[in-house]
């Protein structure tokens, strides 16, 4: 809805889903469904058309049941803990990439929409940014803020380059833990 406000014209956004991916999220789900059938099989666990016996439930309520498919980074899965806190510890963040994404935002800096005084804040936050990223050892608070700042600035812009950005603004935020927003 942002992007749609901040064009010039109307324009309407729309997610298209391709039937190929539609049909690997089915197979996906088929073989999930397919791979806890086996598992209670091999537990012993049968039934009988659609009923269990009760020793059945008991033994299928104490299985532990995990599918994940592909990695579970910078995750925080909790089972059966309600109430329970959760503190996530990063395990680091991506330099290379962020001085990749800072150095593309500032040779383009021109070709975005924005007025003088949001270029110029624009240009404060990536060289904060930036200094901390070249800081033997960079303050992470001040890193996530600053991109906070920089995501804040870019969504306000429309164009092509900001569709790119905000997304791995997002991903670097998330790499350092705490709100993205």
């Amino acid at each position: 809805m942002k992007l749609q406000r901040s064009m010039n014209y109307p324009a309407q956004v729309q997610l298209f889903v391709s039937t190929a991916t539609v049909a690997g999220v089915l197979d996906e789900v088929r073989n999930v469904i397919l791979k806890w059938a086996m598992k209670l099989e091999q537990d012993g666990i049968l039934g009988e058309g659609l009923s269990f016996t009760l020793k059945e439930r008991e033994t299928a309520s104490k299985m532990n049941v995990n599918n994940f498919f592909g990695s579970v980074h910078h995750s925080q899965i909790q089972q059966d803990s309600a109430g329970s806190p959760q503190i996530q510890v990063s395990g680091g963040l991506d330099l290379p990439g962020l001085r990749a994404l800072l150095g593309d935002i500032k040779a383009n800096i021109e070709s975005v929409s924005l007025s003088p005084e949001s270029r110029a804040e624009l240009r404060a936050e990536l060289s904060t940014v930036e200094s901390q990223v070249e800081s033997p050892r960079p303050k992470y608070p001040i890193i996530r803020e600053g991109l906070r700042s920089v995501r804040h600035i870019l969504e306000g812009a429309a164009g092509k380059l900001t569709v790119d950005w905000v997304p791995r603004l997002v991903g670097f935020l998330s790499q350092l833990g705490g709100p993205t927003s």
